[in-house]
Protein backbone atom coordinates (compact mmCIF):
# COMPACT_ATOMS: atom_id res chain seq x y z
CA UNK A 1 0.00 0.00 0.00
CA UNK A 2 3.27 1.97 0.57
CA UNK A 3 3.64 2.43 -3.14
CA UNK A 4 -0.04 4.46 -3.20
CA UNK A 5 -0.07 6.49 0.36
CA UNK A 6 2.62 7.77 2.45
CA UNK A 7 1.98 6.00 5.21
CA UNK A 8 4.05 6.46 8.81
CA UNK A 9 4.85 2.36 10.11
CA UNK A 10 5.28 2.41 14.13
CA UNK A 11 6.37 -0.66 15.76
CA UNK A 12 8.65 -3.64 14.81
CA UNK A 13 7.48 -3.67 10.77
CA UNK A 14 8.24 0.08 10.77
CA UNK A 15 11.04 2.25 11.26
CA UNK A 16 9.14 4.35 13.45
CA UNK A 17 8.73 3.61 17.11
CA UNK A 18 6.37 4.51 20.04
CA UNK A 19 7.82 3.22 23.43
CA UNK A 20 5.74 0.13 24.83
CA UNK A 21 3.95 0.89 27.75
CA UNK A 22 4.03 4.29 26.95
CA UNK A 23 0.50 4.33 25.92
CA UNK A 24 -0.85 7.55 26.77
CA UNK A 25 2.11 8.97 24.57
CA UNK A 26 1.32 6.80 21.58
CA UNK A 27 -1.89 8.28 21.86
CA UNK A 28 -1.45 11.42 21.58
CA UNK A 29 0.32 10.39 18.14
CA UNK A 30 -2.96 9.20 16.86
CA UNK A 31 -4.09 12.94 17.06
CA UNK A 32 -1.57 13.81 14.11
CA UNK A 33 -3.57 11.48 11.86
CA UNK A 34 -6.83 10.85 10.31
CA UNK A 35 -6.59 7.33 9.64
CA UNK A 36 -5.39 4.11 11.60
CA UNK A 37 -4.26 1.01 10.70
CA UNK A 38 -5.43 -1.28 13.14
CA UNK A 39 -4.24 -4.44 11.73
CA UNK A 40 -4.41 -8.19 13.41
CA UNK A 41 -1.26 -10.09 14.29
CA UNK A 42 -3.87 -12.83 13.90
CA UNK A 43 -7.03 -13.19 12.14
CA UNK A 44 -9.11 -14.90 14.73
CA UNK A 45 -13.27 -14.87 14.35
CA UNK A 46 -14.36 -12.41 16.99
CA UNK A 47 -11.27 -11.25 17.55
CA UNK A 48 -11.06 -7.40 17.61
CA UNK A 49 -7.91 -5.55 18.23
CA UNK A 50 -7.94 -2.95 21.02
CA UNK A 51 -6.14 -0.74 18.50
CA UNK A 52 -9.74 -0.23 16.82
CA UNK A 53 -11.08 0.90 20.32
CA UNK A 54 -8.61 3.01 20.86
CA UNK A 55 -8.67 4.92 17.26
CA UNK A 56 -12.41 4.92 17.56
CA UNK A 57 -11.43 7.08 21.27
CA UNK A 58 -9.04 8.92 19.96
CA UNK A 59 -11.22 10.64 17.23
CA UNK A 60 -9.29 8.91 14.32
CA UNK A 61 -10.71 6.36 11.53
CA UNK A 62 -9.75 2.95 12.43
CA UNK A 63 -8.63 0.85 8.81
CA UNK A 64 -9.53 -2.43 9.89
CA UNK A 65 -8.48 -6.04 8.69
CA UNK A 66 -9.44 -9.13 10.98
CA UNK A 67 -11.58 -11.81 11.86
CA UNK A 68 -14.20 -9.96 14.10
CA UNK A 69 -17.63 -8.79 12.70
CA UNK A 70 -16.72 -4.91 13.17
CA UNK A 71 -20.31 -4.26 12.59
CA UNK A 72 -21.39 -6.28 15.70
CA UNK A 73 -19.14 -3.63 17.82
CA UNK A 74 -18.91 -0.36 15.91
CA UNK A 75 -21.89 2.08 14.48
CA UNK A 76 -22.42 1.97 11.06
CA UNK A 77 -19.53 3.99 9.37
CA UNK A 78 -17.40 4.24 11.93
CA UNK A 79 -14.36 2.27 10.30
CA UNK A 80 -13.08 1.41 6.84
CA UNK A 81 -12.61 -2.10 6.47
CA UNK A 82 -9.61 -3.65 3.96
CA UNK A 83 -11.27 -6.57 3.30
CA UNK A 84 -14.01 -4.35 1.32
CA UNK A 85 -10.93 -3.64 -1.28
CA UNK A 86 -10.38 -5.74 -4.17
CA UNK A 87 -6.68 -4.09 -4.40
CA UNK A 88 -4.12 -2.13 -2.09
CA UNK A 89 -4.54 0.24 -4.62
CA UNK A 90 -8.05 0.72 -4.40
CA UNK A 91 -7.84 1.14 -0.14
CA UNK A 92 -5.38 3.42 -0.60
CA UNK A 93 -7.32 6.02 -3.63
CA UNK A 94 -10.37 5.88 -0.87
CA UNK A 95 -8.14 7.21 2.14
CA UNK A 96 -7.09 10.05 -0.43
CA UNK A 97 -10.57 10.49 -1.25
CA UNK A 98 -11.61 11.19 2.27
CA UNK A 99 -8.52 13.13 2.86
CA UNK A 100 -9.03 15.36 0.27
CA UNK A 101 -12.59 15.73 0.72
CA UNK A 102 -13.46 16.93 4.21
CA UNK A 103 -17.18 16.68 4.31
CA UNK A 104 -16.43 12.65 3.18
CA UNK A 105 -14.49 12.49 5.86
CA UNK A 106 -16.70 13.89 8.32
CA UNK A 107 -19.10 11.44 7.42
CA UNK A 108 -17.23 8.81 9.11
CA UNK A 109 -17.13 10.45 12.55
CA UNK A 110 -20.63 11.38 12.32
CA UNK A 111 -21.16 8.27 14.75
CA UNK A 112 -19.85 10.50 17.61
CA UNK A 113 -22.67 12.47 17.92
CA UNK A 114 -25.51 9.62 19.12
CA UNK A 115 -22.58 7.21 20.65
CA UNK A 116 -19.37 6.83 22.54
CA UNK A 117 -17.05 4.58 22.92
CA UNK A 118 -17.35 2.49 25.75
CA UNK A 119 -14.17 2.53 28.16
CA UNK A 120 -14.25 -0.77 30.05
CA UNK A 121 -11.32 -2.53 31.32
CA UNK A 122 -10.49 -5.27 29.00
CA UNK A 123 -10.69 -7.72 32.11
CA UNK A 124 -14.15 -6.52 33.24
CA UNK A 125 -15.75 -9.84 31.45
CA UNK A 126 -12.96 -12.33 33.00
CA UNK A 127 -13.75 -10.18 36.45
CA UNK A 128 -17.48 -10.93 36.39
CA UNK A 129 -17.10 -14.76 35.12
CA UNK A 130 -14.96 -15.18 37.72
CA UNK A 131 -17.26 -13.49 40.21
CA UNK A 132 -20.19 -16.01 38.96
CA UNK A 133 -18.00 -18.43 39.32
CA UNK A 134 -17.35 -17.93 43.15
CA UNK A 135 -20.89 -16.87 44.33
CA UNK A 136 -21.69 -19.69 47.10
CA UNK A 137 -25.46 -19.56 45.61
CA UNK A 138 -24.61 -19.67 41.75
CA UNK A 139 -25.98 -22.61 39.94
CA UNK A 140 -22.24 -22.74 38.24
CA UNK A 141 -20.89 -24.55 41.75
CA UNK A 142 -23.21 -27.50 41.12
CA UNK A 143 -21.62 -28.07 37.78
CA UNK A 144 -18.15 -30.58 37.73
CA UNK A 145 -15.19 -28.93 38.34
CA UNK A 146 -12.58 -28.65 35.31
CA UNK A 147 -9.42 -26.66 35.96
CA UNK A 148 -7.38 -25.43 32.97
CA UNK A 149 -3.84 -24.38 33.77
CA UNK A 150 -3.24 -22.27 30.67
CA UNK A 151 -6.70 -20.36 29.77
CA UNK A 152 -4.81 -19.11 26.54
CA UNK A 153 -3.74 -22.06 25.27
CA UNK A 154 -7.25 -23.77 25.87
CA UNK A 155 -8.88 -20.58 24.27
CA UNK A 156 -6.80 -20.22 21.38
CA UNK A 157 -5.74 -23.64 20.30
CA UNK A 158 -9.62 -23.99 20.16
CA UNK A 159 -9.50 -21.05 17.67
CA UNK A 160 -9.07 -21.56 14.05
CA UNK A 161 -6.91 -18.30 13.28
CA UNK A 162 -5.24 -16.96 10.07
CA UNK A 163 -1.46 -15.30 10.29
CA UNK A 164 -2.09 -11.52 10.10
CA UNK A 165 0.23 -11.31 6.61
CA UNK A 166 -2.84 -13.28 4.59
CA UNK A 167 -4.08 -9.78 3.54
CA UNK A 168 -0.57 -10.07 1.55
CA UNK A 169 -2.08 -13.34 0.15
CA UNK A 170 -5.33 -11.90 -0.51
CA UNK A 171 -4.07 -9.21 -2.40
CA UNK A 172 -1.39 -11.09 -4.25
CA UNK A 173 -3.95 -13.83 -5.38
Amino acid sequence: MTKYISIDIYGGCGPMKCIRGGNQNCDRLLYDYKFYIAAENSICPDYITEKFYRALEMGVIPVVYGGGDYSAYAPPHSYINAADFDTPQSLAEYLLLLDRNPRLYAKYLDWNKDWEVNKRKRLDGWCRLCEKLNEPKSPLNNLAVKIYVNMAKWFYDKVPCLSGTSIMKKYNS
